[in-house]
C-alpha cells in the first residue's frame, strides 16, 4: 500500500514547504507518517539539567503526513 520508502526523493505537495524536493529518512507505516529531510522544520526546547547541561533550543524534522508527499521518478 505504501510506495514511500527510505532513500526515496519525494516532492511535497502541501503545506508551508510545498514544491521542496528532498530526501526520505524515516516511514511510519502504522502512522502514515513519514520525515523527509530538511522539511517541516520545528523548535524544541531542552530543559536545563541538574547535572549543569545548559538548556537549549534545537532544530528537529517533524513527519508529515504521507498523502502530502509524491515519490519522484528517478529516470524522469
Amino acid at each position: 500500500m505504501l510506495k514511500v520508502k527510505k532513500g526515496d526523493t519525494v516532492q511535497i505537495m502541501a503545506g508551508k514547504d510545498r514544491g521542496a524536493q528532498a530526501e526520505v529518512l524515516t516511514v511510519m507505516p502504522q502512522r502514515e507518517r513519514v520525515i523527509v529531510k530538511g522539511v517541516n522544520v520545528v523548535t524544541k526546547h531542552i530543559k536545563p539539567t541538574a547535572g549543569g547541561k545548559k538548556g537549549e533550543r534545537i532544530k528537529v524534522e517533524s513527519s508529515i503526513h504521507i498523502s502530502n508527499v509524491m515519490v519522484i521518478d528517478p529516470q524522469t
